[in-house]
């Protein structure tokens, strides 16, 4: 007996100096938090929603267009003591990704939040229909 395949993200993004957020759900709903608190404190919002079928496929289409299903398991800068944090576990049908860092980002493992990774957070935004929380993101992380 094969068991059912079930399409979910879960995306955290945690900062020394904030923001912080997370992202988490499957096709029925997705719960996300955002705060401008620093690491260590939580002072922000809780909201769910309930994509549409189409956002959804927009959010795949995004994530193969950004190719994340080749990213690596792990990306790390340990010449940076504080800074951020980020872990990204997604599942779409036969496709699957587990990838997580610390002051670096795919695909090339730089210091800096390559234009892949803010196109992930853009995407992110798309799908729970806030655009607004990821151009706060990308503008203090330009």
């Amino acid at each position: 007996m094969t068991l059912p395949v079930y399409d979910n993200v879960a995306f955290a993004w945690r900062a020394f100096e904030g923001p912080s957020f997370s992202i988490v759900g499957g096709t029925s709903e997705v719960e996300y938090r955002w705060s401008n608190s620093p690491y260590a404190a939580y002072v922000g919002t809780d909201s769910k929603c309930s994509p549409s079928p189409e956002a959804w496929s927009a959010f795949w289409r995004d994530l193969d267009t950004i190719g994340v299903w080749e990213w690596r398991e792990r990306y790390e800068n340990n010449n940076v003591l504080d800074g951020a944090d980020w872990e990204l576990d997604v599942r779409h049908g036969a496709d699957a990704v587990k990838s997580m860092g610390t002051n670096a980002y795919p695909p090339s493992g730089g210091n800096d939040p390559t234009p892949q990774f803010h196109e992930l957070i853009r995407a992110l935004g798309k799908l729970i229909g806030d655009i607004g929380f990821a151009e706060q993101w990308s503008n203090r992380n330009a």
